[in-house]
């Protein structure tokens, strides 16, 4: 990914958030309208960008993990493999001991077993 472009939608005031879509030179479309709206409150996640440049330059960041998640997303759509796994995943039930599924970060670690 070599740019990523920033559409303001919208200004919430009530919220204080500022509507935005994005795309980048990777995903399947450089239009931000062609993609999903997000809501980011400025003053509360960057409480020190000042001004709108930098405000626009940290909606950029979030901006490269939004296109990521987009190309994720449309390399799914593009893979009926995957699609027919998450189909047949449907009905199914399955029970986790929670200790099997948090990280223990001890000389002793060990890869939880999973039966399926």
């Amino acid at each position: 990914m070599q740019t990523v472009t920033v559409k303001i939608i919208d200004f919430d005031e009530e919220s204080g958030s500022l509507i935005c879509s994005f795309a980048s030179d990777t995903t399947q479309s450089n239009n931000p309208d062609d993609y999903r709206s997000f809501a980011f409150q400025p003053v509360l996640m960057w409480p020190d960008a000042n001004t709108t440049e930098e405000v626009m330059a940290e909606l950029a960041k979030c901006g490269i993990s939004m296109c990521q998640d987009a190309e994720r997303q449309e390399s799914f759509k593009n893979s009926p493999d995957k699609i027919n796994s998450y189909k047949n995943m449907v009905n199914q039930v399955k029970t986790f001991n929670v200790s099997d599924l948090l990280v223990n970060n001890s000389p002793e670690e060990q890869t939880p077993s999973v039966e399926v």
